[in-house]
């Protein structure tokens, strides 16, 4: 038969590059084992279009992969050549948690000092506003015109002459040798039962002392020379009267005034859980500087007046302790108030600092090469 015509030569099928590597031709493996294939790399050459026109998301997504999902072969690798092994930098902690790093540490103690002093200013200033009001300085009044006057064994020498006596023309009887300026109408004088008497001549003395202090007793001092330090028992006197109570009140404004003015310096100068622990602190050291007033103010009333053994005497000192224990109740309560804020910011703080550790060892705990 005729000869087989010769085999024509088949030319192998070209393959056509994908879409994605006409663009994006695929990389080398990387000449250097130091060299971490990028995730980038790893997914160039599929055909997908995400991908082509994502290259900076990709681009985040590979530094994302970088920092969390080193494989170990690749430290292994560094240390081959001598170089350290690759370490995520550290997690950025939220800045609430952090400890003032600023600088102006010195600022912030004189800022915290400030406040604590303008704040023990104010609990001495508002303590003594509240009680030269009327009705507690008129309470402690009637138990010092009480002291004082001894109105019982007055009234059992001049009860009769008070109940004979004829009103003047405003139709008032004087208490004759009563040494407070009180006086009582006619009906009172005549009607009233002794026990009634005794009340309305100490509750009158006590409004007359509030409203006219030292004055209200006459220009006779006598009745203060008799004691060791009548000094003190005129400063008592003048202390609950009308006129302190307004002092007090302008003091207590300004007072709260530089207080508010301090803590609002001290939290600009904190930052997060330091806020709580510098305020804290300043309150707290309120309350001492408060409670070690009070503590001086009764030892000095004790150590002046401490020649006077009688009933009377016994008795002042007793209204002044009465009056000294609300400054120091007062002031025990800023200090437990000041210590459990500065606990509460130590605590907030702590938790913070373990949040962060917690951050930290997700960022740097690397994953395994099957997750």
């Amino acid at each position: 038969g005729p000869p087989a015509a010769p085999a024509v030569p088949v030319a192998p099928p070209v393959e056509q590059p994908l879409p994605s590597e006409r663009e994006h031709p695929p990389q080398a493996d990387p000449a250097q084992p130091d060299e971490y294939p990028t995730l980038l790399d790893r997914v160039r050459g599929r055909d997908d279009p995400f991908l082509d026109t994502m290259p900076e998301a990709m681009g985040d997504v590979d530094q994302r992969f970088k920092e969390l999902e080193r494989l170990p072969a690749a430290d292994d690798a560094l240390a081959s050549h001598g170089q350290a092994p690759y370490t995520a930098p550290e997690a950025p902690r939220e800045r609430r948690y952090q400890p003032d790093a600023s600088g102006q540490l010195p600022w912030k103690v004189l800022a915290v000092l400030l406040f604590a002093l303008a704040l023990a200013a104010f609990i001495g200033a508002f303590t003594a506003w509240r009680l030269t009001a009327e009705a507690p300085a008129t309470a402690v009044n009637e138990r010092v015109v009480n002291q004082l006057t001894e109105v019982d064994r007055y009234l059992d020498l001049h009860e009769q002459e008070i109940r004979e006596a004829e009103p003047d023309d405003s139709g008032l009887v004087a208490l004759p040798t009563f040494p407070l300026q009180v006086a009582l109408s006619g009906e009172e004088a005549r009607g009233l039962p002794r026990e009634e008497m005794t009340g309305l001549i100490v509750q009158r003395g006590a409004q007359a002392s509030y409203d006219r202090g030292v004055q209200a007793y006459g220009t006779d001092a006598s009745l203060f020379e008799d004691f060791t330090a009548p000094g003190l028992v005129r400063v008592g006197i003048e202390f609950m009267h009308d006129s302190t109570h307004d002092r007090m009140l302008l003091l207590t404004v300004v007072a709260g005034v530089f207080m508010l003015g301090f803590a609002t310096i001290v939290v600009i100068l904190s930052h997060g859980a330091g806020r709580l622990t510098a305020l804290g602190s300043g309150v707290a050291i309120a309350g001492v500087i408060s409670l070690v007033l009070s503590f001086v103010a009764r030892a000095l009333f004790d150590s002046a007046a401490s020649g006077d053994d009688d009933a009377v005497a016994v008795g002042l000192r007793a209204v002044a302790h009465d009056v000294i224990d609300v400054f120091t109740r007062n002031s025990l309560i800023f200090l437990v108030a000041g210590v459990a804020t500065l606990v509460l910011g130590v605590l907030v703080a702590i938790n913070g600092r373990r949040r962060g550790d917690q951050v930290d060892r997700l960022h740097t705990t690397p994953a395994s090469p099957d997750s």
